[in-house]
């Protein structure tokens, strides 16, 4: 019954969302689009292995990548915004909350369409001197011992400032 519910609110957004949009014009805005976690496909939703809140396959986030770069947004990261916008342009940031493992499902389509992508990590992995797995992963694909933002120059950007859990890894706590 709630999965009947839930299929009607999301068609009725859709088809809301799309009358919306063909009768106004988008305006110039900077949007956030805040994830938390995403699944290969809706078979992997359906394990209920981790609570499905946000229900985006990765096929469905490639989807809305591509919208919006159709759409001539933008994807910027936090220094793009600090160095100042044109109040004229679209322009679209990415984060990823909590830096749930299953967030690199999204690491191919970022680095094939060159979109900045922000992880904010769970703070009490930090406190509890944990590494935690999408930063070793974030690393890794930016390269060896380089810091995620190091990744831009390589075609893509992730923007994590500080990979010293990933040196850490199993081996010991961080050190300052």
């Amino acid at each position: 019954m709630i999965s009947s519910i839930q299929r009607l609110v999301r068609a009725t957004d859709c088809v809301v969302a799309r009358a919306y949009l063909s009768l106004f014009r988008e305006r110039s805005a900077l949007l956030s689009f805040l994830f938390h976690s995403l699944f290969r496909d809706e078979r992997e939703i359906a394990l209920n292995q981790v609570d499905p809140l946000q229900r985006t396959t990765v096929a469905q986030f490639r989807r809305f990548v591509e919208y919006y770069l159709a759409h001539d947004y933008r994807f910027i990261g936090p220094a793009d915004l600090l160095g100042g916008l044109d109040p004229d342009g679209k322009y679209a940031m990415i984060t990823f909350d909590d830096g749930y493992f299953n967030n690199t499902l999204a690491l191919p389509i970022l680095e094939e369409y060159r979109v900045p992508a922000v992880v904010f990590v769970s703070t009490d992995h930090v406190r509890q001197n944990k590494c935690f797995l999408v930063g070793r992963a974030l690393s890794r694909a930016c390269g060896p011992g380089r810091h995620a933002t190091e990744g831009v120059r390589r075609g893509h950007r992730h923007e994590v400032e500080d990979d010293r859990a990933d040196r850490a890894g199993a081996e010991g706590p961080l050190r300052r």
